[in-house]
């Protein structure tokens, strides 16, 4: 049987309201943020819900010392409004025909209500009408994970980028149908059009030009999927997209240092060459 401190049992505001108590307290549990226990789970699905609690976690938590005088509450709502600024620029930039600024705020409030340390951008699949039965197994897969531990559950997917021909990008979302083995990957559906057009140019692939976790840190979930009732028969999935400003500030800093150093050649000074590419 799977067991749980009260800290991962709580809701997401309970849980920072816990750790800013022990903050102030100047007792802050070292085991408030380690993953889920996974005993007992099965061990297909315990990898899964392993995965899915780094994509919502992200990096580490800070020591206390580093924290300063932020909670842990505070440093994490901090840290998603920097990756919410982030994707606000980089959305604006692309030119997006939806209220950028709109879709952005209800991702920080997502991202922080479901529990995360990062930006996570809710949204549906489109195309699912062909992959009923698919969806259904997924659907199956988010219950066999158990009570959520924020309240969403997080099924990663894994992408494939391609075209539609005329030049505009399609994601296509794909799980595994049987947890843990890459044979029954199948698609569930794409993203939207509007979502495509600005999260394709973020994601990298390797050199055999796949989409792997390895080559990108852009992640989509699945956290749930709805319909399949006599008035709403036709099942839809909602996804999360995670790590796009992992991606976007990765680049800034790259322009930056290559503009520091097309600087530094143009100068003429050997030492400000030498600062520039150290």
């Amino acid at each position: 049987m799977t067991t749980r401190t009260p800290y991962l049992n709580a809701d997401p505001i309970a849980r920072d309201r816990m750790r800013d108590e022990a903050w102030e307290a100047g007792e802050l549990d070292a085991k408030a943020g380690n993953p889920p226990n996974t005993e007992g789970q099965h061990p297909d699905l315990a990898a899964v819900y392993t995965e899915a609690y780094e994509m919502v976690a992200g990096p580490a938590a800070p020591e206390p010392y580093a924290l300063g005088a932020l909670t842990p509450g505070q440093h994490r709502a901090a840290a998603i409004a920097d990756d919410a600024e982030h994707v606000l620029g980089h959305l604006n930039a692309v030119g997006v025909t939806f209220d950028a600024r709109k879709k952005v705020s209800e991702a920080e409030e997502f991202s922080f209500l479901c529990g995360a340390s990062t930006l996570h951008v809710p949204t549906k699949l489109a195309g699912v009408t062909a992959f009923q039965d698919r969806i259904e197994r997924a659907a199956e897969i988010l219950d066999a994970l158990g009570p959520a531990v924020a309240g969403v559950r997080f099924y990663p997917t894994f992408l494939h980028v391609g075209d539609d021909g005329a030049g505009r990008p399609v994601v296509v979302v794909m799980v595994e149908m049987t947890p843990g083995d890459r044979t029954t990957l199948r698609a569930l559906g794409t993203l939207q059009d509007k979502h495509a057009a600005w999260l394709a140019p973020l994601i990298e692939t390797n050199e055999r030009g796949a989409v792997t976790h390895d080559s990108t840190p852009v992640r989509v979930a699945v956290t749930a999927v709805t319909g399949g009732t006599p008035d709403r028969p036709t099942r839809g999935v909602n996804v999360a997209i995670g790590g796009a400003a992992q991606v976007i500030r990765r680049r800034i800093d790259a322009a930056a240092d290559e503009a520091a150093a097309e600087a530094a050649y143009g100068s003429g000074s050997r030492a400000a060459v030498e600062a520039a590419t150290a």
